[in-house]
């Protein structure tokens, strides 16, 4: 299977994210969680997406691959607009913290940015571990403790008390219940899953210019012209030489491995 490279998957998470810098951040999400996932590749796989949201994530980044996929997601809304890719084998209205599948069922599992957005998070790894085949992988991504702070607006601020302040408003705004540190993340998922490897991904420049470019967009309400800045800031970015896997990454991505019962 030939990999496809961080620009050929923002061309196509463009189509579905025109304005604002969500489709750059996905895209590096993506290209690295479809590298990985290569690797234990076999036809017919069936795979769950643990919370798919819209489902454009998964459909960017496992699209060409001879598999079923299951999507699951919490929201109704979300789960019809998931619908509409026509994409998935099933899609399921279910909590991740109490999901409705027999022991032992999926080759693998995706969960993109998910365990932040969840108050009681050890639940929903528990319920993972349980429908996941033993000897199996789980691919993992969630926001480091950096990541707000690299936005451009905090790194403004003068005071304490006022960036404090605009971080836990931002949170509250993105339902980001949790932000990790690698070792606070290994520590979650030790006891449910055996750790393969572990990266700090995407650093704080590209959130910054993510988080820039949706403020130009905001500021200038112009469908049309957010739509040409999104599409030119976002190659240029990937056409600089920035690593994707750094040490001050905002972003953790997390391969585990399911030992046997």
């Amino acid at each position: 299977m030939k990999i496809a490279n961080v620009r050929c998957i923002l061309s196509k998470l463009l189509k579905y994210y025109p304005t604002g810098g969500h489709a750059l951040f996905r895209a590096i999400e993506s290209y690295i969680i479809r590298r990985h996932f290569n690797k234990i590749y076999d036809e017919g796989m069936i795979v769950l997406d643990a919370g798919c949201g819209d489902g454009v994530f998964a459909y960017a980044t496992l699209d060409d691959f001879n598999i079923s996929i299951v999507g699951v997601d919490s929201s109704l809304n979300e789960i019809q607009k998931a619908k509409r890719l026509n994409f998935y084998t099933h899609l399921i209205l279910a909590d991740l913290r109490s999901l409705p599948f027999r022991p032992n069922i999926f080759d693998a599992i995706i969960c993109n940015s998910v365990l932040e957005h969840i108050p009681n998070y050890a639940l929903a790894l528990e319920d993972m571990k349980s429908v996941l085949k033993n000897s199996s992988f789980l691919f993992i991504t969630t926001i480091a403790h950096n990541f707000e702070e690299s936005f451009i607006l905090p790194r403004m601020l003068v005071t304490r008390t006022s960036r404090s302040n605009y971080l836990k408003k931002t949170r509250r705004i993105y339902a980001h219940f949790h932000e990790f540190s690698v070792k606070e993340i290994l520590e979650i998922l030790a006891p449910h899953f055996q750790i393969v490897r572990c990266w700090r991904i995407i650093p704080p420049l590209l959130v910054g210019a993510y988080d820039l470019l949706n403020k130009i967009c905001f500021i200038f309400r112009s469908q049309k012209l957010c739509m040409h800045l999104t599409k030119l800031f976002s190659l240029l970015i990937t056409m600089l030489p920035l690593p994707l896997i750094s040490q001050h990454g905002t972003d953790i991505f997390v391969i585990c491995k399911k030992g046997r019962d």
